[in-house]
């Protein structure tokens, strides 16, 4: 049961520089307040505490601006958008609130605050900073996945109906050229399933004689979208993909966003977060 929750899918981390400074300033303002509140109840010789907390406030909050930021752009894979589940996401927390205790610790001793030593201050720093966020952490994971879930499940189910619905009627069948130089490739709409982007290239998936078929070509999404945008059944639903909606059967929803299910795969296709609000309205 705790396996499972563990494994389920979390809204992942993709943060612009802009919501990446307002995340951190939060955790940044929301330690100075706590450690304001502590500070009520230190004794009258504990003034390099009270005089130190904003500093322990930009600590924090520029650890989680660069862990943040950056852990994304180094660690590609483990941040992939498509995997990242509750469990990462709760790891990830530890790992922030690991680093801000070190530099904490490191603060503290190289200011002479205490005649202890430096793993004795790191040791009680870590158990206290585990101890007021280890709890609050896991609770919040597990609230915010639920809230996405039932949002995204909600507006899936919705809108599944209104696309298979749409499918139904008749769309004028047109020929893609996706030719590129000597290489000449040209598929039938009808047999276009989905467009996947990796990097500088385009793998598109079609239906050829009842099996799938895909064809690799040297090609930006961007370019392949203009190909097809003239016919308002092939939508790009996520950065990395173009589906044919006439292909859809089925659209599900979990925290992470939405997926999209053909009939002839039981891939699923991302949907993007913000799809059911803009490109969807068209297809109702």
């Amino acid at each position: 049961m705790i396996k499972k929750r563990l494994n389920k899918p979390f809204p992942a981390l993709e943060l612009d520089i802009k919501n990446t400074f307002y995340l951190s300033l939060f955790f940044g303002i929301f330690v100075i307040f706590l450690l304001f509140l502590i500070s009520l109840n230190v004794s009258d010789n504990d003034y390099n505490f009270l005089i130190n907390i904003p500093i322990f406030g930009l600590i924090t909050f520029m650890s989680v601006f660069i862990v943040c930021f950056f852990s994304p752009k180094v660690f590609k894979k483990f941040f992939d958008s498509q995997s990242w589940t509750v469990f990462k996401q709760i790891i990830f927390s530890f790992v922030n609130i690991f680093i801000i205790t070190i530099i904490n610790a490191i603060f503290v001793y190289y200011n002479n605050f205490t005649e202890l030593s430096f793993f004795y201050i790191f040791l009680m720093n870590l158990l206290q900073t585990f101890l007021i966020g280890i709890i609050p952490t896991i609770i919040l994971t597990f609230w915010v996945e639920q809230k996405y879930y039932k949002k995204h499940y909600k507006i899936a189910k919705e809108q599944s109906n209104k696309i298979t619905n749409k499918n139904k009627l008749p769309d004028k069948n047109t020929v893609f050229d996706f030719s590129i130089g000597k290489e000449i490739f040209k598929i039938e709409s009808q047999n276009l399933l989905y467009i996947k982007a990796d990097g500088n290239y385009c793998t598109i998936f079609y239906n050829k004689e009842n099996s799938i078929n895909k064809k690799m070509l040297r090609s930006s999404l961007k370019n392949i979208e203009d190909k097809v945008k003239d016919n308002e059944k092939i939508i790009r639903c996520h950065k990395s993909y173009i589906v044919n909606m006439n292909k859809v059967i089925n659209m599900t929803g979990n925290a992470r966003g939405y997926n999209f299910f053909l009939n002839e795969t039981d891939f699923a296709i991302p949907v993007s977060r913000n799809f059911p609000k803009s490109l969807l309205k068209k297809l109702n």
